[in-house]
């Protein structure tokens, strides 16, 4: 068998290779249900099995708080209802019945209490009616994750679980919606979707990511790119220091340092962005969250690889090799070099990994082109002795950089590199091939190296042609549409719910009446309004207690879910050229808004280097402050029993997992100890995402990304970028954007220089 090849190429510049046995041969049928998956479908009587739930314990001190609180407002209501009630009671009573005013009194009060009685029966209805609700995205989400290889083990993952993926990265952020609790993840996810090359085309499902796209809007279209596959790592299990996470954030402002070594170490790091070209092994599950349809049997789910196990992309990028540097050590002499980064890790989570591989990681790795077959070297030559020179032959550069992060770092890998010779004893080396062997990895939690590969530059003339590059980004103009106005968040939120409980009140009152008689049947004129009869007055009444009382339960569930009408919290990433910085935005406002500190990245770049950035974030809501709470209160649990294991909740028995749906439900509804008040289970959203086009390089450079360096002399550019806007849409909070809703302004500069 002829050895692996692939052709050079700038944008995809790596090939994984002798991996045949981690490819899929067959596509899946996308049957999640078959594998583990749950559907609504199987608890029926959804309603009255939340009810029956709720009422065989305690309703929690925060709920009741909060039912406190609007029963206050009912109490309130009733009194000014009271006031104009008792004078049409007493014309009534003494009119009809002729009634001592005593009498009439208390048929006024007994009118009243009966509407607040049917008032507050409907608001406690309400909260089942979310439950309800709640409940239907709880029973995609236990469990969240099953093998799309049936029977397969949920105690460990099992070699054949762990499939590969290569391609280009059509999406990469952090994910804003994760179940809160510590059995699924640490942190939040990082999502990165990548369009498969062809040999893993098998590893995609029938249904495509996402598989609908119920509750967008129009002009809305998903987050996510056809025919892509997301590869999901959780950031926090990715650190060997827990301790954050078991602790609790105390902080908002907290947030950054845990946001995943990617963005919280060095610069060292290379993540994948859009555009780039990536490989990833891991865990080949189906996502139980999202599917085909809402109801009904047999729906198909999307795959993805969650966890990963491993990673690897690349970037070109100038590079200071030891064999350049100078007697100078301020002077740089970087070279046009390539950075390739190999990461693995066993933690992964919700479940990790027993080693770090099976066998030796190989790849081909294309290099930097080399302009010159030989370089002479003067030593002193004259004109009457041309020959005193010395003839220099190619020579490739290696340096290798630790990837670092909280606790102690990865391990650092030294690559095995092998000089791919051409076909043609004539043409140049263009391509490496490297080898991460498993004795390195054995024994390691966790694994990597950033590898960069340049040549040798004798008298510096690639090192003349590269630019310093230093970006920065000061701050962002938004929020061009609100998200968090909370009485508009409530009524959108609930607005199903609010209806049935305006006509659950109607129901409970439909046959009011006073002194026994039904209101529609009172004509008698009211005396201090003769156009009117005493039953009209009293039927406006009702409406308005009940009108009113509506009005207390959002603006109670309002204040509940917090905060400022014209503010809200953001936690932005922004990524150049696969480094990421995150900052916590605790008041976003309208208009400017300074990033502190500013996000700079310092990089030098070639003349055929491309410079590009991305951007998004997520919007803080309060099922997402639950996650900044201590790692064991984050813990799912039923009353009297162990935290469930992940593999207990996977294999839960039909009574288990009702009543694990029905608790997820319960304490995404309530929240945990980091609100005073009811989660309510608004979840987090997604901000807007800015991403490079490689497919488009004509643009003004303040508006270019990618940013061709090629023909670029010396400058400063401001820099301005828009991203659309982008929320979570649907019972199965599907991501989408809209091309032609701004959502924020993303400015900044950089400065081009040559290197010194």
């Amino acid at each position: 068998m002829a050895d692996p090849t692939k052709p050079p190429n700038r944008l995809k510049p790596f090939r994984r290779i002798n991996n045949d046995s981690f490819l899929v041969a067959k596509a899946p049928d996308g049957l999640g249900v078959a594998c583990g998956c749950h559907t609504p479908d199987e608890i029926p009587n959804l309603e009255e099995e939340f009810k029956k739930f709720l009422d065989e314990g305690v309703l929690p001190v925060p709920l009741l708080q909060t039912l406190d609180k609007v029963t206050a407002i009912v109490n309130t209501i009733s009194a000014a209802i009271l006031a104009a009630v008792i004078p049409l009671a007493i014309a009534l009573g003494l009119e009809s019945f002729g009634l001592a005013t005593i009498a009439a009194i208390a048929q006024a009060v007994k009118f009243v209490n009966e509407i607040a009685s049917a008032i507050n029966a409907g608001i406690r209805r309400f909260f089942v009616l979310i439950g309800k609700r709640l409940s239907l995205r709880a029973i995609r989400v236990v469990p969240q994750w099953v093998p799309v290889l049936r029977g397969a083990s949920s105690e460990r993952i099992t070699q054949d679980q762990i499939k590969e993926i290569e391609g280009v990265v059509t999406r990469s952020y952090g994910d804003p919606i994760e179940p809160p609790f510590s059995q699924w993840h640490t942190w939040f996810n990082w999502t990165v979707h990548v369009q498969p090359d062809d040999r893993y085309l098998n590893l995609l499902s029938p249904a495509d990511n996402p598989p609908n796209l119920d509750g967008k809007e129009a002009g809305e279209q998903a987050l996510a790119r056809p025919r892509s596959l997301e590869v999901q790592w959780d950031t926090g299990a990715l650190f060997a220091d827990r301790s954050p996470f078991e602790a609790g954030l105390k902080n908002d402002t907290d947030m950054p340092s845990v946001d995943g070594p990617m963005t919280t170490s060095s610069d060292e790091w290379i993540w994948p962005m859009t555009g780039m070209q990536v490989w990833a092994s891991g865990r080949w599950v189906y996502d139980c969250s999202r599917t085909t349809k809402s109801t009904g049997a047999d729906p198909q789910m999307g795959t993805m690889l969650n966890p990963p196990r491993a990673i690897a992309t690349a970037t070109w990028e100038a590079v200071q090799f030891a064999e350049h540097q100078t007697a100078d050590k301020n002077k740089s002499t970087k070279v046009p070099a390539i950075r390739f980064m190999f990461f693995a890790c066993k933690r992964g989570g919700y479940m990790s990994y027993d080693s770090l591989a099976e066998g030796d990681y190989e790849f081909i790795l294309d290099l930097p082109p080399l302009e010159q077959q030989v370089t002479p070297f003067p030593i002193g030559a004259t004109p009457d002795v041309p020959h005193n020179v010395i003839v220099v032959r190619p020579r490739l550069l290696k340096s290798r950089a630790t990837l670092e992060f909280a606790g102690p770092r990865a391990k650092l890998l030294d690559p095995i590199i092998e000089e791919i010779e051409p076909s043609d004893p004539a043409a140049k080396t263009r391509q490496v091939k490297i080898t991460i062997p498993k004795n390195q990895l054995d024994g390691a939690d966790a694994a990597g190296v950033i590898l960069s590969l340049g040549w040798f530059d004798p008298n510096l003339e690639r090192a003349a042609t590269v630019k310093a590059c230093r970006v920065t980004f000061r701050g962002l103009s938004g929020r061009f549409k609100v998200r968090d106005n909370p009485v508009a968040q409530i009524r959108e939120l609930f607005a199903k719910e609010l209806d049935e409980l305006a006509d659950d009140i109607a129901a409970r009152l439909a046959n009011l009446s006073i002194f026994g008689v039904r209101l529609e049947d009172i004509v008698i004129p009211n005396p201090f309004n003769p156009s009117r009869t005493i039953g009209q007055e009293l039927r406006d009444l009702v409406q308005r207690f009940v009108r009113e009382a509506i009005k207390g339960l959002i603006d109670t569930l309002a204040e509940a879910i917090g905060g400022a009408i014209s503010s809200e919290e953001w936690l932005v990433r922004v990524g150049v050229n696969g480094r990421w910085q995150s900052r916590y935005i605790p008041n976003m406002d309208k208009g400017a808004t300074a990033l502190s500190p500013p996000i700079t990245f310092e990089l030098s770049l070639g003349p055929d280097d491309l410079l590009f950035y991305s951007a998004a974030g997520v919007e803080f809501n309060p099922v997402g402050d639950m996650m900044r709470a201590a790692f064991r209160s984050r813990l799912l649990t039923l009353k009297g029993r162990p935290a469930f294991t992940w593999a207990q909740i996977v294999n839960a028995n039909s009574t288990d997992h009702r009543n694990l749906v029905f608790q997820y439900a319960l304490d995404v509804l309530v929240g945990n100890k980091t609100s005073a008040n009811p989660a309510l289970g608004v979840e987090n959203t997604q901000l807007g995402v800015i991403d490079p086009d490689f497919s488009q390089r004509n643009r003004p450079p303040e508006k270019s990304n990618p940013l061709p360096m090629a023909g670029l002399a010396a400058q400063a550019l401001a820099l301005d970028f828009v991203a659309p806007f982008a929320r979570a849409a649907g019972q199965q909070l599907v991501l989408v954007e809209n091309p032609t809703q701004p959502d924020y302004q993303l400015t900044g500069a950089v400065q081009l220089s040559p290197q010194r």
